[in-house]
């Protein structure tokens, strides 16, 4: 029998009331949010997207996070999405000051320790509401920021991205909470 959690998305709702309840809005390729500095100047998008929409933004967050040589967290549902990225992923972290990757990981050797920094943290999410989400947080000028959106199934995703760090910091002391860690990117 497995396990039944409470969705990450309605456990943030609870804890973080003044989260902004827009109408969803279009984040596909034509939608004129297609690139992170669009999403920078919206500051709040609420979206329900597929998987292919996501690529892109998360894709300018992780290159932000090397360009401005900031921290980045970065969540992966299963083993084979961190696979489909490892090769990518082991550059990223070999050029920013710190990371958290975290992820629904069977294996524990999935990621060879000599194949990361020691300043990369490699964790499993397995049997949390974690698991769901696909989350990509870096620091910027004011904090940090970043998409978070769960899984819904069959190539469905709702959530968001914020620039508003007293957002990202509750998404981020949730995830503490769970995985009993410490993620802080005011270091």
């Amino acid at each position: 029998m497995s396990k039944q959690y409470k969705s990450f998305i309605e456990e943030l709702k609870i804890q973080c009331p003044e989260l902004p309840k827009d109408n969803l809005k279009d984040v596909t390729t034509n939608s004129g949010l297609s690139t992170l500095e669009d999403f920078t100047k919206a500051e709040f998008v609420n979206f329900e997207a597929k998987r292919e929409d996501l690529y892109r933004l998360s894709m300018d967050i992780e290159a932000y996070a090397v360009k401005n040589y900031v921290p980045l967290l970065a969540t992966f549902e299963t083993e084979k999405l961190y696979k489909y990225v490892q090769k990518r992923y082991t550059n990223i972290l070999k050029k920013i000051p710190h990371a958290w990757v975290i992820g629904g990981f069977d294996d524990p050797f999935l990621i060879p320790p000599d194949s990361v920094p020691s300043t990369a943290e490699i964790l499993s999410c397995i049997d949390t509401n974690i698991e769901k989400m696909w989350i990509v947080v870096t620091k910027g000028p004011n904090g940090p920021f970043g998409l978070v959106v769960e899984d819904l199934g069959d190539d469905k995703f709702r959530g968001f991205f914020s620039m508003d760090s007293k957002i990202i910091e509750k998404v981020i002391k949730i995830i503490n909470d769970i995985m009993r860690i410490e993620i802080n990117f005011s270091k």
